[in-house]
């Protein structure tokens, strides 16, 4: 027998009101260090992340995402993308426009609202629907019984993820508790870049040790604390070299170098260019 959730699906695939359209589908290769500038699109976008670590920036938040977890993000929102220094990073992902009727069954958490984002850990049952979506996508014309399967496959993807949000939110108490002070450092660090971060310090300020600091960014974030903070940096550096009334000395202590030359070190090191080779670049795309 079917129970009442399923049957609150199937009668929003039958509501006039209901609408899909997949703007991108697929598994994505980033290279290590790729960036993408923030941006947003009507679209409800789905990040799986397959392998490597990444941060996803959204509105002032940043967001690191490591193998296994999975972020969801509303129309409207802006974010921008950013991959580990180090290595590379496999993400399969989904971008849909979703329409639907005003009232939704109480059960489902997704789609959410505009404005809104999720992140979820270890989802991995959703990765087989998105890798199935992503086929059924790349074909051309779909037949009456290829267009049935995608149409419950994405039934399914709602039920799954409203699953994983559910959980989320009951777990979410518990997830504040185990990160507690190191918590706290990351949102320090997220908002003073332009400082001088020394992490021993921070983790004395808050009462733990360095060592567990350091061993909770490789365990939970994928990378390391110097590595972590040095990609944030780089991010906001990249941004403000857009900015022409800034100088690449400005550029440097705004995103917390300790001097220009360093600054310009770490980011050919990273980038395989200089700031101001990135700055130049960054305006002949603007005048093209």
């Amino acid at each position: 027998m079917m129970n009442t959730f399923a049957r609150q699906l199937f009668q929003l695939l039958d509501s006039e009101h209901y609408e899909t359209k997949i703007r991108k589908a697929g598994i994505f290769r980033f290279p290590s260090n790729y960036r993408f500038e923030s941006h947003a699109h009507k679209e409800y976008e789905i990040n799986y992340i397959n392998t490597g670590c990444c941060i996803m920036g959204i509105g002032s938040d940043f967001v690191p995402l490591r193998q296994g977890e999975c972020i969801i993000i509303s129309p409207q929102l802006s974010h921008c993308f950013m991959v580990d220094m180090q290595k590379a990073c496999k993400i399969t992902q989904l971008e849909i426009r979703i329409r639907t009727p005003k009232q939704l069954p109480e059960d489902l958490k997704f789609p959410m609202a505009e404005g809104q984002y999720c992140k979820l850990k270890s989802c991995e049952g959703i990765l087989p629907v998105l890798e199935q979506i992503s086929v059924l996508h790349r074909l051309d014309h779909l037949s009456n019984t290829e267009q049935a399967n995608l149409d419950l496959l994405l039934l399914q993807l709602y039920a799954q993820l409203s699953g994983e949000m559910e959980k989320k939110e009951q777990q979410q108490e518990h997830d504040e508790r185990e990160t507690g002070p190191v918590g706290e450092i990351i949102h320090y660090i997220h908002e003073n870049l332009d400082e001088e971060l020394n992490m021993e310090k921070l983790a004395e300020e808050h009462g733990i040790s360095s060592r567990y600091v350091r061993r909770f960014f490789k365990e939970q974030i994928g990378m390391g604390s110097n590595e972590y903070i040095n990609m944030l940096r780089l991010g906001k550096a990249k941004q403000l070299l857009c900015n022409p009334n800034y100088t690449i000395t400005q550029v440097a202590l705004m995103s917390g170098f300790t001097s220009s030359q360093y600054f310009c070190r770490v980011f050919r090191r990273q980038m395989n260019v200089s700031p101001a080779e990135y700055r130049k670049s960054w305006r002949d795309t603007q005048h093209t």
